[in-house]
């Protein structure tokens, strides 16, 4: 190398056109003067209509916590004694506070953190079965509904 010559790893307009063409990796660029505008048109209509095809309505997963490998349900949330100060209890006010931020909401603002997690509890003592994420929604749009701050 030289004084004024460009090291190994310059890169340079002529470089990029080099590596991004034919002549370089294989690779097919829009520096390439054979490749067509309407090459590129048909390569643009493929990618959309591919992007169309895909399922746009995706089933909802709730995560939640576990216990022994398992999904919370309500029935362990009863046997746990959770409260607004235990583990579980701060996960359902994390998940709430999640659901208000995200709906610009400010459902169960009026009372306190108890009070939110004894009405997950109330739902939970008829819906034993059910998951912990679920039944925290269900008692959040439930809430919401009844327009219970």
């Amino acid at each position: 190398k030289g004084p004024g010559r460009p090291g190994p790893f310059s890169y340079t307009y002529a470089n990029a056109r080099r590596l991004l063409t034919n002549g370089g990796t294989g690779l097919v660029s829009s520096f390439d003067p054979g490749f067509s505008g309407g090459k590129r048109m048909k390569r643009w209509i493929g990618l959309a209509a591919l992007l169309c095809a895909t399922s746009v309505e995706a089933e909802q997963t709730l995560f939640g916590p576990m216990r022994n490998g398992a999904p919370f349900v309500c029935a362990d949330l009863t046997e746990v004694g959770a409260t607004a100060s235990s583990t579980i209890g701060y996960w359902i006010l994390g998940f709430w506070s999640g659901l208000n931020a995200a709906n610009d909401a400010l459902v169960g603002d009026a009372t306190t953190a108890n009070g939110v997690v004894g009405e997950v509890k109330l739902y939970c003592a008829s819906h034993p079965s059910v998951s912990l994420p679920q039944a925290t929604l269900d008692t959040y749009v439930a809430m919401k509904k009844a327009h219970r701050r």
